[in-house]
């Protein structure tokens, strides 16, 4: 067990604390958005992600494009199916919850 902790460990509490932040921002944006067209909310919400993320990146000097097609791609898809499915949870869910 241990050593499979040490293994593992790591990445398990960088997945803890990505889930605890993403919790944690969903609670602040129903509490401090929630009377907001959940299409502008997504916005918001997307464009404040994006902006941190990229400026922790640079801080890092880790930001690193895609060298080819397949990577390109994948962004692409990335982007689509992420910002399809944060819309669907401020736009879908709160009008299938009422």
């Amino acid at each position: 067990m241990v050593g499979r902790w040490a293994e593992i460990g790591a990445g398990v509490l960088w997945a803890t604390g990505a889930s605890l932040s993403f919790a944690c921002a969903m609670l602040l944006t129903e509490h401090k958005l929630g009377g907001m067209d959940g299409r502008l909310r997504s916005l918001l919400t997307m464009t404040v992600v994006g902006w941190w993320r990229s400026a922790a990146a640079r801080a890092a000097g880790d930001l690193v494009l895609p060298a080819d097609g397949t990577g390109w791609i994948a962004l692409v898809l990335l982007s689509a199916f992420y910002g399809t499915a944060i819309t669907s949870l401020f736009v879908v869910l709160p009008n299938w919850a009422r």
